[in-house]
């Protein structure tokens, strides 16, 4: 196999400078082309596709899709696991090819494609209820009861709970539930009330062990992939795998997480 000498320098300017930047001021172009030629040299070896994730989107529909494109390809993948706002920085640095986000402005020498949305349900146990909201659902009994969130910077509940009662929800008892399985355990346990997302409640909400707070409401959180603008037959097949997913049932309000410039309705 006969490979390009540009890819070979490529490699060795990342290997050296361990970041795309500084690998592509020292050879005078930009990071994009650093990274595609990169990527043209994994093609021709079959390597390996990193991309960045959050934890949520992982275990719902993402795992699944990322099964298909390996099968179709024999191409191993790399998850990064990483918190939202930290996602951008694996793009702008290159070391992923490509990542699922709710942002839809593109990191620079980027693409972006639209997914569909996540949607989470305002969702608590019938003992949770019976103790925190007896008296009815006010902005009283949400601001005394304990809340779930993902991390410090998780907006979920607050966001939701603003679309209700408007600018007058204040900070909110928190209680940390690090992932999607840890933060659906801790609802059927009665540790808070949280928005869980609908891939993995739906089960717990038919058989009412989950108990949907606001059966005509419910969060809808924008998806988009983010690539590297690049010529590559692996990029393409997974986009491919990614943009063959649907979202969503029609039926009910939804109240758009509008924190990345997407309009409420």
């Amino acid at each position: 196999m006969r490979f390009d000498g540009e890819q070979l320098t490529a490699v060795a300017a990342v290997t050296r400078e361990r970041s795309f930047d500084p690998s592509a001021r020292a050879r005078h172009v930009t990071a994009s082309a650093i990274f595609q030629r990169i990527t043209q040299l994994e093609d021709q070896l079959g390597g390996t596709v990193a991309i960045a994730t959050s934890a949520d989107r992982l275990t719902t529909w993402l795992a699944p899709a990322l099964r298909s494109f390996i099968q179709a390809t024999g191409v191993r993948v790399e998850l990064i696991v990483d918190d939202q706002d930290r996602i951008a920085e694996w793009l702008r640095s290159g070391r992923v090819l490509g990542a699922v986000t709710s942002k839809v402005r593109p990191v620079e020498g980027c693409c972006v494609e639209t997914l569909g949305v996540m949607r989470y349900y305002a969702s608590a146990s019938p003992r949770f209820i019976q103790r925190w909201f007896k008296q009815g659902l006010t902005l009283e009994a949400f601001q005394r009861a304990p809340a779930l969130f993902y991390d410090a910077n998780d907006e979920l509940c607050s966001r939701f709970l603003s679309s209700i009662f408007g600018d007058r929800v204040g900070p909110l008892t928190a209680r940390l539930a690090p992932s999607p399985e840890v933060y659906l355990e801790a609802s059927r346990l009665s540790v808070g009330w949280g928005m869980n997302a609908e891939h993995l409640v739906g089960f717990y909400l038919q058989r009412r062990r989950l108990v949907d707070l606001f059966p005509d409401q419910w969060l809808e959180v924008p998806l988009y992939w983010q690539h590297w603008g690049l010529a590559s037959a692996t990029l393409d097949s997974m986009t491919s795998a990614l943009g063959g997913l649907v979202f969503g049932r029609q039926g009910r309000r939804a109240v758009i997480d509008d924190r990345y410039g997407v309009d409420r309705r």
